[in-house]
């Protein structure tokens, strides 16, 4: 199948080669929104039944502003990394990406340490606490990411 570039004038050929990108599109579309893809693209892109359809074919390239929704959404890391591929990368993705694995990291870090408060507060170990360097009965504690955890 060959891929085309959708315009409002009509659909032409996708430039050889560049088949490949929107049915490597498609398939993420799909794993993304695994139910009612067609729905879920038309609702999280802004887009008509029409595009969405073609969109999970892979049938055609999205135009820019179909495009520019899609980068503009919750998954536009995702899309973007697509579109980037294998492709030899320029400094400044591998700058991008590298702050993306960092912010990413750091939420998760703190939905840990979120956790770790609330398992504290609500079930709290007698003679532990989260700011405190002794357990009270003089064995020693190893200081964690956020409080305190006996050894």
């Amino acid at each position: 199948m060959t891929a085309t570039y959708a315009h409002q004038q009509g659909a032409r050929a996708c430039p050889k080669g560049d088949s490949e990108l929107p049915l490597r599109l498609a398939a993420l579309v799909r794993t993304i929104f695994p139910t009612k893809t067609v729905a879920n693209v038309m609702a999280e892109f802004g887009v008509s039944e029409t595009t969405a359809k073609n969109i999970k074919r892979g049938q055609y390239w999205p135009c820019g502003r179909v495009l520019s929704a899609m980068l503009a959404s919750k998954h536009g890391y995702l899309i973007l990394s697509e579109i980037m591929g294998d492709a030899a990368e320029p400094d400044w993705w591998t700058v991008f990406r590298r702050a993306k694995r960092l912010a990413d990291a750091e939420a998760r870090l703190e939905a840990l340490r979120l956790d770790i408060e609330d398992l504290a507060e609500r079930h709290p170990v007698r003679g532990v606490s989260l700011h405190d360097k002794t357990a009270g009965d003089g064995r020693p504690l190893v200081e964690g990411t956020g409080g305190t955890v006996r050894a």
